[in-house]
């Protein structure tokens, strides 16, 4: 069967990739144009991913969280009503954490907080019976800027014209809050009309092809509500996003955040640091692992005690490195990944500035103004 188009701009394909499964979850892709669910305001459409999700499994799904239409990417669902009251706490204490890509207007900053109370959006239709004097909302929206790119096109007033690939990680969960926070930065999304620019969106419609709003869910990490286990699902970019970032010269940016989308510290925080000593990496293609990925465990480190509980691994794809303890369930020479984890190292010299997200065993993820990030002694930088 074929794909047609659909309102957004996106294409609605006859079955939902799916990313994730087993007896509890199951976790699609869903492509920019497609409502989650039923809808009020949009009381012609036929086809949703609720309704999508149960044929692909033969059984009743219950949707975790929302996407809104127009947004492609991980939709979680749970397969028992069990397992949804499970899921239903989690997201409403906010243990999950969900990263997004956005392609955005100018050139955003390395990395920042919005912390921005948000009125709910109504909907005429939908949200009838909600009181619209109700007072706004904490929302709070962490992000860092990837990649940027001059195009030497007047596109709008001035002579060229920037956008930046900007990773987007939401705190909260208000209505269209990441489109509603960068605006506020001002840089509006790419794509999208209420809170993007006119100008713009055709010019990509006509340079590029791309008729979709440029947001897309690209990662989804929390522990299993039944086993336990970490998990990372993650999404792929659809072809009109993807081609849009090769176009501008993205694809490393893009490989590089999806080898740890999910670098922001406990409290979600990238913070500013300056590094005081030169890191070089050795080691040209390390090993990375994934949640359920099963690795052969070597030696343990020895050589450094600031660097403790680190162990030699070798990925059945043949890549090896140092993997900490605390991401490895270990039986014998055996270990099992329980989360995502890249093993990558990042260049930086004195006097650079750098973003730190996690910091795990005497390392910290960093990212540079560039755009590249990878791991670096936390000794090299100077203290927070």
């Amino acid at each position: 069967m074929g794909r047609s188009k659909v309102a957004g701009g996106g294409m609605e394909r006859a079955t939902l990739a799916i990313l994730y499964r087993d007896e509890h979850l199951l976790a699609v892709d869903k492509p920019a144009g497609l409502l989650t669910h039923r809808s009020p305001i949009e009381r012609r459409e036929r086809r949703f991913a609720v309704q999508m999700a149960r044929d692909l499994v033969g059984r009743r799904v219950y949707p975790a969280h929302r996407l809104d239409r127009a947004t492609s990417g991980v939709l979680l669902f749970a397969l028992s009503a069990d397992v949804a009251r499970l899921l239903g706490p989690v997201f409403a204490a906010r243990q999950v954490e969900k990263s997004y890509l956005a392609v955005v207007r100018g050139w955003a900053p390395a990395a920042g907080r919005i912390d921005h109370p948000l009125k709910e959006a109504l909907c005429k239709v939908a949200d009838a019976a909600v009181d619209p004097d109700k007072a706004a909302q904490a929302a709070v929206t962490d992000f860092h800027c990837l990649a940027t790119v001059e195009i030497p096109e007047p596109v709008d007033k001035y002579p060229s014209s920037r956008y930046s690939l900007v990773a987007a990680h939401p705190r909260t969960g208000r209505r269209h809050q990441i489109r509603r926070h960068l605006r506020r930065q001002g840089h509006p999304i790419v794509g999208y009309i209420s809170y993007g620019q006119g100008v713009h969106n055709r010019f990509f419609r006509r340079r590029y092809g791309c008729y979709r709003m440029l947001l897309a869910a690209v990662a989804l990490g929390m522990e299993h509500p039944v086993s336990g286990e970490r998990l990372l699902i993650r999404a792929p970019l659809d072809e009109a996003f993807g081609r849009v970032v090769a176009a501008l010269g993205w694809q490393a940016a893009v490989e590089r955040f999806y080898a740890a989308p999910d670098s922001c510290d406990e409290a979600g925080r990238m913070t500013p640091r300056r590094v005081i000593r030169t890191h070089v990496p050795d080691e040209p293609d390390p090993i990375v692992v994934r949640s359920g990925d099963r690795v052969a465990v070597g030696e343990r480190y020895a050589g450094d005690p600031e660097w403790p509980d680190f162990y030699r691994c070798t990925h059945p794809d043949g890549r090896g490195g140092w993997v900490p303890g605390a991401v490895l369930a270990i039986r014998g020479d055996r270990g099992v990944a329980r989360r995502h984890y890249a093993a990558r190292e990042l260049a930086v010299a004195v006097g650079e500035a750098v973003t730190v997200g996690e910091v795990l065993n005497g390392w910290a993820w960093c990212a540079a103004a560039d755009g590249r990030s990878g791991w670096v002694p936390l000794r090299n930088l100077e203290p927070g």
